[in-house]
């Protein structure tokens, strides 16, 4: 009885067989038709008090509030006028209370609450407890409330 050994080689690929698969989208991810159309600004140029550089290490969170919202306004071509009443807040509120702590010295705590713009509808926003917040980051959190709830078609400001 002889047996015959048979080399195994493997199958030969076709051309077809090499290219890669397709790619399968998730299904929250699939391609849409509908496109959004940013109108391009008639010139390349940015107005003078936007600048494409950071010009200072330490700016403060409403300057880059500001600074993106007059890259966007100058995008659409907004007024300076209307801008200007956009990125204007309302109402600021800085209160003091002093508070006596546990080891009997007396300490006093300050507070802000600023009011950006309510055209929309009541001002919303959260609260933020910490002893290093300042007056300007409250600024920056209450446009971007406005502007966050205005873009997702929320009736409320900041």
């Amino acid at each position: 009885m002889g047996s015959k050994s048979r080399k195994r080689t493997a199958p030969k690929k076709n051309k077809a067989s090499l290219k890669r698969p397709k790619r399968i989208l998730h299904p929250r991810k699939k391609k849409s038709s509908h496109r959004i159309v940013v109108p391009k600004p008639a010139t390349n140029t940015v107005p003078r008090n936007v600048s494409s550089t950071i010009e200072k290490v330490s700016r403060s969170a409403f300057d880059v509030v500001l600074h993106n919202f007059d890259i966007a306004a100058h995008t659409i071509h907004l007024s300076d006028e209307l801008a200007l009443l956009i990125k204007t807040p309302d109402r600021e509120l800085r209160v003091e209370l002093p508070v006596r702590m546990d080891d009997g010295k007396l300490h006093s705590l300050i507070g802000y609450r600023v009011q950006h713009n309510n055209a929309r509808g009541p001002y919303k926003g959260g609260i933020r407890y910490h002893q290093n917040v300042d007056l300007d980051e409250v600024r920056a959190l209450a446009s971007l409330m406005t502007w966050k709830t205005a873009i997702a078609d929320i009736p409320f400001g900041g």
